[in-house]
């Protein structure tokens, strides 16, 4: 069988393990678009390895600005020629099955995945956490991409309807820019639904939990579309249960928030508010007598952060959040995170500190522990740190619902 990975540097690491695991029994390549992916993917195989070298894309940090410094013509001539580019791509190498980080980024991605569909080729969506939380995919589109907002009754929003969501009470804000959403629906690629994985045209979506189950489910993707299944960081968490050993010192790991690596706001002022948090964080360090770990984010480059290091002597580890969490006592952010999915699941608290008052939504569900200010964080924090760790003894139960990835894959076979 022929199988073609997509992969995204969020997600590099579960797809080379899915790769490895794959390739034992079939023919397995992955697609490369942009350089920093090629960095991560350098010991697969060359002879497996594809190129997709689009000016649009190979750098990804400036994705978005050349996006909008090219002219109209430019853009349409990007898009179109990605299009056919995935036409003949697909032409040439006759897959069988397809893994792609995603339904509804990029055109040459959502190009491949509609043709996919027409040959029936079967598609997989390897995501693993929540699609994204709504009012932040919006403050994004009107903060860092300049997007308009349309009034609700105009004839463009009642056409496009599935691709825009209500930002105010008559106001609505689309989820591509109006150009883009115009020339993938005229090329035939424009996905029924964007605002949610798996709303595209995909066949399968892996979800590493049930609370990422139902979070999909709540936001319309179809239910017969998910598949429970293991993520590397689920096989991690897995794998510490089974080895833990109760340490004397709190193990707090720290996450800095990646809207630098977004584009959503400027070096300078990451720099600055990254100081300001810190400097708290070592304040916390020295009074309570902490063993603080910073978990970097894959899209963060370590030597973006590599002053933190000397200045506050905080440790920032190599290793996944997910080999590190179960025998930590809590995690704080500075903004929402993915992984409060698995703080719930292991009886631990998931802190945001929102000392600059952004404008994104935490979910009550997962981010019961918010605060605007680090004097109330603190009194909060105190309170339990007191307490001891409940390490719930039967999590490894949790886990018996789960499928591997690369059996899934090789079993199933049918389009929906």
């Amino acid at each position: 069988m022929r199988i073609l990975l997509i992969p995204n540097t969020t997600n590099y690491k579960d797809f080379k393990k899915l790769y490895f695991k794959l390739a034992l029994k079939n023919h397995v390549e992955i697609l490369i678009w942009h350089k920093e992916l090629k960095k991560k993917i350098s010991d697969v195989p060359g002879e497996n390895i594809k190129i997709h070298k689009n000016i649009l894309y190979w750098n990804m940090k400036k994705y978005h600005d050349n996006l909008f410094s090219f002219n109209i013509f430019k853009k349409t001539f990007l898009i179109i020629s990605d299009f056919y580019w995935a036409k003949n791509f697909l032409n040439k190498h006759k897959y069988n099955k397809i893994i792609s980080f995603g339904d509804r980024e990029i055109a040459f991605n959502l190009a491949l995945l509609k043709i996919a569909k027409i040959k029936n080729i079967t598609t997989f969506i390897n995501i693993n956490f929540a699609s994204g939380n709504y009012k932040d995919l919006i403050n994004r589109r009107l903060n860092s991409r300049k997007f308009k907002i349309i009034k609700k009754n105009n004839f463009f929003s009642k056409f496009f309807n599935k691709q825009f969501k209500k930002y105010k009470k008559n106001s609505l804000v689309s989820f591509y820019s109006f150009f883009e959403t115009v020339l993938y629906f005229i090329i035939g690629i424009l996905p029924k639904n964007p605002w949610v994985i798996g709303g595209g045209n995909s066949d399968y979506i892996f979800v590493e939990n049930e609370i990422v189950y139902r979070d999909y489910i709540n936001k319309g993707c179809l239910k017969k579309k998910i598949l429970i299944s293991y993520s590397l960081d689920a096989i991690n968490i897995l794998r510490s249960i089974k080895k833990y050993k109760k340490i004397k010192q709190k193990k707090i790991i720290i996450f800095f928030s990646q809207l630098y690596e977004h584009g959503d706001i400027s070096k300078k002022t990451n720099l600055i508010s990254l100081n300001k948090y810190c400097s708290f964080i070592k304040y916390l360090k020295n009074k309570y007598k902490l063993n603080i770990l910073v978990s970097l984010h894959p899209k963060q480059n370590l030597n973006d952060y590599s002053w933190i290091k000397k200045k506050f002597k905080f440790k920032i580890t190599k290793q996944d959040f997910s080999k590190i969490i179960y025998d930590s006592h809590c995690v704080i952010s500075e903004i929402r995170s993915s992984v409060a999915v698995w703080t719930r699941i292991l009886n631990k608290k998931f802190y945001i500190i929102n000392f600059n008052k952004r404008n994104f939504q935490a979910t009550k569900e997962l981010h019961n522990s918010y605060f605007e200010n680090f004097v109330d964080f603190e009194k909060e924090f105190k309170k339990n740190l007191e307490k001891s760790d409940k390490i719930k003894k039967n999590n490894v139960n949790y886990f018996s619902n789960h499928k591997h990835k690369n059996i899934l894959i090789e079993k199933i076979s049918n389009n929906l």
